[in-house]
C-alpha cells in the first residue's frame, strides 16, 4: 500500500509531467521518421486527402481552444475563491442589525440583500458582508 501511495504522489509532480511529455515527443517523432522512410512526404502533402485532414484539424484545434476557453470561464465564475485573511484582522461570524435604514446591503456571493437578524461573515478587509448559508462563491474559514 505504501508503494502506491508513493505512486500517486509522485505522478503529481512536474518532473513526471515533462518525462511523460519527453517519452511521448519521442515516440511521436520515432513514429514520423517511420512514415518519412516509407512514403514520399512531399507527393503526400499535395494531395486533396492532406488539404482535407489540415482543414479537420485546424477546425478541430480551434473548436477545442474555444470550447476549453468558455469551459474555463464558466469553471472560474462559479468555482469558489477563496477570499484573503489579514490573521490581525479575521472575519467574524455575527448577525447582522441595520440601522442605516433603506440603502440595503447586498450578499457578497449571491448580490442579493442581506434582511435583519440574519446570520453573517463580516470580512473586514475587503469590507465584505456574507450570508453564512447557501453560499456558491466563496469559501469562509
Amino acid at each position: 500500500m505504501t508503494l502506491l501511495k508513493r505512486a500517486w504522489s509522485a505522478t503529481s509532480r512536474d518532473t513526471v509531467y515533462f518525462l511523460l511529455m519527453g517519452g511521448s515527443l519521442i515516440i511521436l517523432g520515432a513514429a514520423w521518421y517511420r512514415v518519412g522512410e516509407t512514403e514520399d512526404l512531399g507527393t503526400l502533402a499535395n494531395s486533396r486527402a492532406y488539404e482535407l485532414g489540415v482543414l479537420v484539424m485546424g477546425t478541430a484545434v480551434i473548436v477545442g481552444l474555444t470550447g476549453g476557453l468558455m469551459l474555463s470561464l464558466i469553471v472560474r465564475r462559479w468555482w469558489p475563491r477563496a477570499l484573503p485573511v489579514d490573521p490581525d484582522n479575521p472575519p467574524q461570524k455575527m448577525l447582522f442589525l441595520d440601522s442605516d435604514g433603506p440603502d440595503s446591503v447586498l450578499c457578497h456571493c449571491h448580490g442579493t440583500p442581506v434582511k435583519d437578524g440574519a446570520e453573517i461573515w463580516h470580512w473586514p478587509l475587503p469590507a465584505l458582508v456574507i450570508c453564512s448559508k447557501g453560499r456558491r462563491k466563496v469559501r469562509t474559514p
